[in-house]
């Protein structure tokens, strides 16, 4: 514009006036410009410099940046060369090294920690968020997106960045629009003070530090809201197990001869040499695979009787202590020598661990148990089909439902609640302490507990031990109607007949008396 009043004479009669833009925001410019078209620009210097001197004249560096895309004003390329001339030339490998500074740090070979930062970094926007405390509107406007963001699970960059492929952090003012997630939610009015507040001087809209300002906002206003915090903490258990007195070993064979698990076959997975040791994570990985209940301190102290000294476990000679339930090693020795052969006994480590009672304790639970029997007694509660409601795997009719036979402590309190007897809870406890014989105060072994407290325990057994039979039972054919579904006709005197040989049969008239066809 300048030059076209130059030539029409207008000077005189108006007057241009721009603002002078320092030399780093020009820089910034230029490197805005090369990193989103990824320009090597000092190749495009090169081309004028056949000693590779570094240097280059003005007109020379004007055409270098116009092949680079970067389209300054004339007094902005002034003072470009003003800024990097050398007497008549102008130095062009420092003003590259200023450029590319946006992409790499040069020399870090005399500086190797220092720290790089991503490409792109310098050109970040800054946030505005301590500008927009001073607009009231416009802080009402964010804290509301901080809002939203935070209850809907929204991202603000992430919804621009399909459109900003030079990852400049900058979109156009139709691209924000189009992208922009809460336009039923923020007026029109709002929407346009956002623009104005993130609006660069190139006309684009600065994406990335709303999304800054916004993530500011939800971490200063609604993420430093304090939690709900509980400091409760479990109590230790201090009761005593009948299982604690068996060892790490009998625990560990009496769960192997319960489940029949070959363990063997799992160590030697890991052994193809079949030297006898495994790693103490390869013993883990046993234990998790083949569903062996061990404490943390169960496997501590297999690793610590069974470990070398460089760590490794032998595993044969701890399969060499769990496999004795099923064979006897020495029978080469004493070939006469009688091998028994698993009994309830050997697993019974591993099915049931009663706690300890003290002697006041028996006697408190005797005495429960004798009024709940005289209850029973007296009014023909049938207790064990009452917990069996209970028991899904009963319902089912699968083996491990007959196996199992428990319920929780808190549906045993809901049977004896719903039958009237009053029990406290401590009275609860107590024959928790006696019934709950997994090793834990949670399963209620119900069964044993129907057998101790039912004087019909035995007609009951019976009573379901004759459904079982019933059911498992072969079906037989019916006498009174065919395989077609048709009612066998009846023959006076002789009881139901076959069907097409007595009167009334369909299709042969009606019945006569005594008549046989």
């Amino acid at each position: 514009l300048a030059q076209v009043c130059s030539v029409y004479g207008l000077l005189g009669t108006m007057s241009i006036t721009s603002p002078r833009r320092e030399i780093t925001e020009i820089l910034r410019t230029v490197q805005r410009t090369v990193f989103q078209g990824r320009v090597r620009i000092r190749e495009l210097f090169v081309d004028y410099d056949k000693l590779r001197s570094g240097r280059c004249t003005g007109a020379q560096f004007r055409r270098a940046l116009d092949l680079s895309k970067v389209f300054l004003p004339d007094e902005e390329v002034e003072i470009l060369e003003n800024r990097y001339r050398s007497d008549t030339f102008i130095r062009y490998d420092d003003f590259c090294d200023d450029v590319d500074s946006v992409f790499s740090v040069k020399y870090l070979e005399v500086t190797p920690r220092r720290h790089v930062d991503i490409p792109g970094t310098p050109l970040k926007r800054s946030s505005r968020s301590a500008a927009a405390v001073h607009n009231p509107p416009l802080h009402a406007v964010l804290h509301r997106l901080a809002l939203f963001c935070q209850s809907r699970g929204v991202v603000v960059k992430y919804c621009y960045q399909d459109f900003d492929r030079s990852h400049s952090g900058c979109v156009t003012e139709p691209q924000f629009l189009r992208q922009f997630p809460f336009h039923k939610l923020v007026s029109q009015v709002d929407i346009e003070r956002v623009l104005d507040h993130y609006r660069e001087s190139d006309e684009k809209i600065n994406y990335r530090a709303l999304h800054d300002d916004v993530m500011e906002y939800g971490v200063g206003n609604i993420m430093k809201q304090p939690f709900p915090t509980s400091n409760w903490s479990p109590s230790k258990d201090t009761a005593e197990w009948t299982s604690w007195d068996y060892s790490v070993e009998q625990r560990l064979m009496a769960q192997v001869v319960a489940k029949r698990i070959r363990l063997r076959e799992y160590f030697q997975d890991f052994d193809p040499l079949r030297k006898g040791y495994c790693t103490v994570g390869q013993l883990r990985t046993v234990r998790n695979i083949t569903g062996l209940h061990m404490s943390e301190e169960d496997t501590d102290h297999i690793i610590h009787t069974y470990s070398r000294e460089d760590g490794c476990i032998c595993y044969e000679a701890l399969l060499a202590v769990i496999e004795a339930a099923f064979t006897n090693t020495s029978l080469e020795v004493n070939p006469t020598a009688k091998t028994e052969m698993p009994n309830v006994w050997t697993t019974f480590a591993a099915r049931r661990s009663y706690q300890k009672l003290a002697a006041h304790e028996e006697q408190a639970i005797g005495q429960i148990e004798a009024r709940i029997r005289d209850r029973v007694s007296s009014r023909r509660v049938p207790l064990l089909s009452l917990f069996q409601d209970f028991d899904r795997a009963h319902e089912q009719g699968t083996k491990k439902a007959v196996q199992e036979q428990h319920c929780s402590k808190l549906q045993f309190s809901r049977v004896m609640f719903t039958q009237g007897f009053e029990l406290t809870n401590a009275e609860v406890e107590l024959l928790a302490k006696r019934y709950c014989d997994k090793g834990n105060n949670y399963w209620f072994n119900y069964h044993d507990f129907c057998e101790s407290c039912d004087p019909q325990w035995d007609i009951a057994i019976a009573r379901q031990q004759s459904d079982l039979l019933a059911m498992n039972r072969p079906a037989t054919c019916s006498k009174y109607f065919t395989r077609r579904g048709q009612v066998v006709p009846l023959t006076p005197g002789r009881g139901p007949g076959t069907p097409g040989r007595g009167p009334g049969t369909p299709g042969r008239g009606p019945m006569t008396p005594g008549r046989v066809h």
